[in-house]
């Protein structure tokens, strides 16, 4: 490679010198001589560097609600539907980590595996530092249980 880089520097060199005589000289411009230069511009677009996706991991403690005190359809203070997939979260939480719209997977536990949350309503009616998961069956809240809970953030709503 070495070999290859002295090579080509002595080409460059040498015909340096053989083409420099035949450009002229800057001494034949004078004051009246005009040098035109042409720029030309080139669009180039560039890669598309898609978004870093978030790595915030959470351990929390879920509460949750459902029927028949809470039926599925029924409006939240927001006056949003509940219905299997949309949680609540305490202002604490909304503003520091899961503002309204925000988006989260459960890590750990199998029954809700690939299942997407999204933060619909937030207020003081939910506990302190706590998310509360609208579930509409035994077998999910036997799941969910009392005990912390893993859960990975994929998307920040607008706080």
């Amino acid at each position: 490679m070495k070999v290859f880089r002295l090579i080509l520097f002595l080409v460059v060199l040498i015909t340096g010198f053989f083409f420099a005589s035949t450009l002229g000289s800057f001494s034949s411009f004078d004051e009246s001589s005009t040098l035109e230069v042409k720029i030309k511009s080139v669009l180039v677009d560039l890669p598309k560097i898609p978004p870093k996706k978030p790595e915030k991991f959470l351990w929390i403690k879920p509460t949750h609600y459902g029927p028949p005190n809470f039926p599925e359809g029924k409006l939240t203070v927001l006056e949003t539907p509940v219905g299997f997939g949309q949680v609540a979260v305490s202002q604490a939480i909304s503003q520091q980590v899961l503002s309204l719209h925000s988006t989260f997977i459960i890590l750990g536990i199998k029954e809700f595996k690939g299942v997407v949350f999204e933060v619909t309503d937030t207020g003081e009616v939910v506990g302190i530092s706590q998310i509360d998961f609208w579930l509409s069956s035994p077998g999910q809240i036997e799941a969910l249980g009392d005990q912390s809970i893993l859960i990975q953030v994929l998307t920040r709503g607008k706080p």
